[in-house]
């Protein structure tokens, strides 16, 4: 019971390790995204920033427009500085959970292209290597009380002695006839042997009162786990239910972040336009700027999200390949 319960631990911990690490790798991704995001905005910035000023020097502008689209790419530059050491971060931390060195890694973009194919699972909770792990607990604290048990129970000894020996003297060696042997062999060669054989029972009696409480106690830790154990299954139960409701609602982000990112493109090429002509303000036009960077955001995350939601429902029901399958 005992190599079970750590057999289980072993590969539990290895089922947590893995989920840690391929949730490290998709926060990793999302950093990622919100850089290049920051990146793109950036550009986006600069570009204002280059309208607004020629306007401004040919006084189709006040001087202020200018300020305003400055401030705005400084803006733009420390979230490009903010995103950087996000992602730098999420390196580490997945550099640390797979105990290598730190470097900069490139997640994968092909999670931001495609959803999964699949979001169901044919494993049981019961399969779920958290659950066998607790459920060993128990079984060890049972065995365990069981071999308190019976040690209550008198002690049965089987023993037995086996002695032999030589001398190398003959049977009618006597002080007058020297009849012995001086050779090595024939001195240690078996003439005698005694044996013995025999059974005991020993009950200590004094210690009984002794057992039946460690029983007790033991039984009590048994319960004690029993109660981890369901308290646990509850929980992934709940996890579960919360991982199918997550896929839910990330899909239906996935459809909708497409329509905000067309409206909110529309809306800053309309402002650009109308700007240019003199016939919008440079506020208007960075509240379109910053609605596009916004939706060009939501759009990326969008597919994360959705992957995020996999990986939970992987983590609460244990089939941690419902994952790893469709990223191969």
């Amino acid at each position: 019971s005992q190599v079970t319960k750590d057999s289980a631990d072993l590969v539990q911990e290895q089922f947590i390790q893995s989920i840690k690490i391929a949730g490290a790798y998709l926060n990793l991704l999302v950093a990622q995204t919100l850089l290049n995001t920051a990146k793109a905005n950036l550009e986006r910035a600069k570009y204002v920033q280059t309208v607004v000023t020629a306007r401004t020097k040919n006084g189709l502008n006040a001087g202020v427009d200018s300020s305003i689209a400055n401030a705005e790419v400084s803006k733009a530059r420390l979230l490009i500085i903010d995103a950087t050491y996000t992602k730098q971060q999420y390196s580490n931390q997945l550099a640390q959970l797979m105990n290598s060195t730190v470097t900069d890694y490139t997640a994968d973009s092909t999670f931001l292209k495609n959803l999964p194919a699949t979001y169901n699972t044919e494993l049981t909770l019961e399969q779920n290597p958290q659950v066998k792990f607790y459920k060993s607990r128990i079984d060890q604290s049972n065995s365990y009380a069981g071999l308190l048990g019976k040690s209550i129970l008198p002690g049965v000894n089987l023993f037995g002695i086996f002695q032999t020996r030589g001398s190398g003297f003959d049977y009618n060696y006597t002080a007058l006839k020297n009849n012995y042997s001086k050779g090595y062999l024939t001195g240690i060669n078996p003439t005698r042997s005694n044996y013995v054989a025999g059974v005991s029972i020993a009950w200590n009696i004094m210690s009984i009162g002794k057992i039946k409480h460690q029983v007790l106690a033991q039984q009590f830790i048994s319960r004690g786990l029993q109660n981890e154990y369901d308290l646990v299954g509850i929980q992934l139960k709940d996890q579960l239910i919360l991982a199918g409701q997550r896929i839910e609602n990330s899909l239906q982000s996935w459809h909708e972040a497409p329509i905000q990112y067309k409206a909110a493109s529309d809306a800053y090429l309309q402002k650009s336009v109308l700007y240019k002509n003199g016939l919008s303000n440079v506020i208007d036009l960075q509240q379109a700027l910053y609605l596009l960077n916004r939706a060009e955001t939501d759009i990326s995350v969008a597919y994360i999200n959705v992957w995020q939601s996999l990986l939970q429902k992987a983590a609460a029901s244990g089939d941690f390949d419902l994952f790893l399958k469709q990223v191969r």
